[in-house]
């Protein structure tokens, strides 16, 4: 976080500090504002001086590491240093997935409820969605920690509870949807289904924290609510082992590393 950057900047030299930015606060700050009418003007307010903040912390740092892609384009330029995109690394399945590619009828939505984001996220979903997901007879299955909060909510959806393995989740349903608007860097649950093999669909917040190039394997929800059920681009096996698993993710921190110096 950027208090935490700062005091770090003010007791050690430029020379032997990388910060790792996980998510940008002022776009916390901004769109955890935007979940209320009452939270907006002290979300903007908190937002602009995040900002602020985090204009200045890069260049007082050799290196700067960023799980958003969007982060690493707002920030990345204020930096003099060196600067790397590090997405989240996920654990690859053991066996090798092969992309569901038939008719969306079950779609699952994977995260950790008792984290407010995610709360506030899914209920906007439903809010905006759930008529329709009626209409076009999809059925909607919540999993993970917290997620028996769902079913005092009187919307009507498949409640499994924390599962022990992501694989039996993603093999059971048809699409993953990411309907996240709040908090920044990269939606992890979005690269575990990709990593998966589960067609994708999230809001546009969700495509900008992956590079672009990953855009069309990220679906628009509108799209998938529209009727015409059509799966996103297939991500290419190598294209996931390269960009999201945990070999990927020390190559990157090596790379970074060895540009800053600081591997010596």
């Amino acid at each position: 976080m950027p208090a935490v950057f700062a005091s770090a900047a003010k007791t050690l030299p430029k020379s032997t500090l990388i910060f790792d930015w996980m998510d940008l606060w002022s776009v916390n700050a901004r769109t955890m504002g935007k979940s209320a009418l009452s939270l907006q003007p002290g979300g903007f307010v908190q937002s602009l001086w995040w900002k602020h903040l985090e204009s200045k912390l890069p260049d007082q740092a050799i290196g700067n590491a960023f799980a958003g892609h969007h982060d690493f384009l707002s920030l990345s330029k204020r930096a003099s240093g060196e600067s790397a995109w590090l997405p989240t690394p996920v654990r690859l399945p053991a066996v090798a997935t092969k992309r569901s590619t038939g008719v969306i009828r079950r779609i699952g939505f994977l995260g950790n409820m008792k984290y407010p984001p995610n709360v506030m996220s899914l209920q906007k979903f439903l809010a905006e969605y759930s008529d329709r997901m009626k209409a076009l007879e999809l059925e909607l299955v919540v999993a993970g920690f917290g997620s028996d909060i769902v079913r005092s909510w009187n919307t009507e959806a498949t409640v499994l509870g924390p599962v022990h393995d992501v694989a039996d989740f993603y093999s059971s349903v048809d699409a993953v949807v990411v309907p996240i608007d709040h908090g920044g860097g990269i939606k992890v649950k979005a690269v575990e289904a990709l990593v998966y093999g589960v067609p994708v669909f999230g809001t546009e917040h969700v495509r900008q924290g992956f590079e672009r190039a990953f855009h069309p394997y990220v679906g628009h929800l509108d799209d998938l609510m529209s009727g015409a059920l059509t799966h996103p681009t297939p991500v290419p096996a190598d294209v996931v082992r390269n960009a999201f698993s945990e070999d990927s993710f020390r190559a990157g921190v090596k790379d970074l590393l060895d540009r800053t110096g600081l591997s010596r």
